[in-house]
């Protein structure tokens, strides 16, 4: 069917994977930024474009006529949005143009919901990949809310073997990925007797902390992003505080890319993945840094959980799997 996506499309981004996973199944997908604020491009270019329709409300009056104009040509059999920026009014402008349903996917911690304005937007459908967000919605806001984590891309998110150049750019004792934000500065800081390298930009240049040098200002995406991964002994996967019940997008594609991960443990954790066999939890940093020795110096152990997680991500955590389950149950296909 001709499906529409809405919002940034840039390497490895959540609405970069959703289109490339639904034309790979078959569909014709039309693809629309919607905005061009991204976290690929470092602090100063992303906050231009997220603070620019602000300064100037007449670049997001253009942008929006310009969404409207493409959905409407498009004549979708529905459109999917993956981010929460658009208001209530232009939801319901959108699915005018559309004349078909329109959902939205969205996967980020509730901290971030800004003004709340998700919750005041007529979707046909909203994905969230929170259970307790999921709960709050249907339960007291009557919405029609469906849980759906996130997922990995197995087309780039899979095991690869690092050449030796390779190695030397990329290999380290322990990997991890993200912003730098203070609250991940202040966990990494626990971590400073290990080679540990992130993979990310900083979100603030006030963050003066130890763990700072472990951030390599430099956002790694698809194969690099194997590649990446795949150079590490040890991949640590620190969600964010914020999250509540459910998980990250990280748990998949680390994953999937076979390397061993530790990880925060979450009560939904075990519905995707065998605790201590295929992913192994953490609950302080202590516990961490304790675990982080014993699988330094254990590689057999570690090389066959990162095996294991990786045959389960890519057989039931994938988008292909994700999509499907939402095209059902928004009774699509």
């Amino acid at each position: 069917m001709k499906i529409t996506v809405i919002g940034p499309q840039f390497p490895d981004s959540f609405a970069r994977n959703i289109t490339f996973t639904l034309e790979k199944m078959g569909h014709q997908v039309f693809a629309i930024e919607g905005r061009k604020t991204r976290h690929n491009q470092g602090r100063y270019v992303s906050a231009f474009y997220r603070l620019a329709p602000k300064a100037f409300p007449s670049l997001e009056t253009r942008l929006h006529a310009e969404v409207l104009e493409q959905v409407a040509a498009q004549r979708p059999a529905c459109v999917l949005i993956t981010y929460d920026f658009f208001s209530p009014q232009m939801v319901q402008k959108i699915k005018l143009a559309a004349k078909a349903p329109v959902l939205c996917w969205y996967i980020d911690a509730p901290a971030n919901l800004r003004a709340g304005n998700l919750f005041l937007c007529d979707y046909d459908a909203f994905f969230l990949k929170e259970p307790q967000l999921v709960e709050t919605m249907t339960r007291k806001l009557g919405l029609p809310a469906h849980y759906l984590p996130e997922a990995c891309n197995p087309h780039w998110h899979k095991p690869v073997t690092p050449t030796k150049e390779q190695l030397a750019e990329y290999g380290c004792d322990v990997a991890s990925q993200g912003t730098l934000h203070p609250y991940r500065a202040k966990f990494f800081e626990g971590l400073l007797e290990f080679d540990v390298r992130i993979w990310g930009f900083s979100a603030s240049n006030n963050v003066e902390i130890a763990s700072r040098k472990f951030f390599q200002g430099k956002y790694v995406a698809e194969q690099e992003k194997a590649i990446a991964f795949a150079s590490a002994k040890l991949f640590v996967n620190a969600m964010h505080f914020a999250e509540a019940r459910g998980v990250n997008n990280t748990l998949f594609e680390a994953a999937a890319c076979g390397v061993m991960q530790l990880c925060d443990e979450r009560p939904t954790l075990g519905e995707f993945f065998k605790p201590n066999e295929e992913v192994v939890t953490f609950t302080s940093r202590s516990e961490l840094v304790e675990k982080i020795r014993y699988y330094l110096n254990h590689e057999t152990e570690r090389k066959a959980i990162g095996r294991a997680a990786s045959r389960r991500a890519h057989a039931e955590h994938t988008y292909e799997k994700r999509l499907t389950e939402m095209l059902r149950i928004a009774k699509l296909s």
